[in-house]
């Protein structure tokens, strides 16, 4: 994982995105979505970060730090009108770093 100081500033905006299974009319399975925004820092995946995602079946796309009390396990992110699957969390005593692979077929 990569150093981060407590210099670290969070100056930009994403959103953070939950998501609750509840049941349908017909005991169908609806996914309901909560957002909330947050300050955050991106940054560009390091090359180890890539091949460690690439062995794991994930395809590395940007590293996302938010402060540490921020982050309440959301499955997605949305950071400059792209959609993300976060597929690793990494906690630090300075920040959350919020690995991310963009959302194939969404806009």
């Amino acid at each position: 994982m990569n150093n981060i100081t407590s210099l670290t500033s969070f100056e930009d905006v994403c959103t953070l995105i939950g998501v609750t299974l509840t049941k349908g009319e017909n005991f169908e399975r609806v996914e309901e979505e909560t957002s909330r925004e947050v300050f955050c820092t991106p940054r560009s995946i390091s090359g180890q970060e890539y091949w460690k995602a690439q062995q794991e079946g994930a395809r590395a796309d940007i590293e996302i730090l938010v402060q540490p009390t921020e982050y309440e396990g959301e499955k997605y992110l949305e950071y400059k009108g792209k959609r993300y699957i976060i597929y690793r969390v990494y906690e630090t005593a300075d920040a959350t770093e919020l690995y991310c692979q963009e959302r194939a077929g969404v806009e």
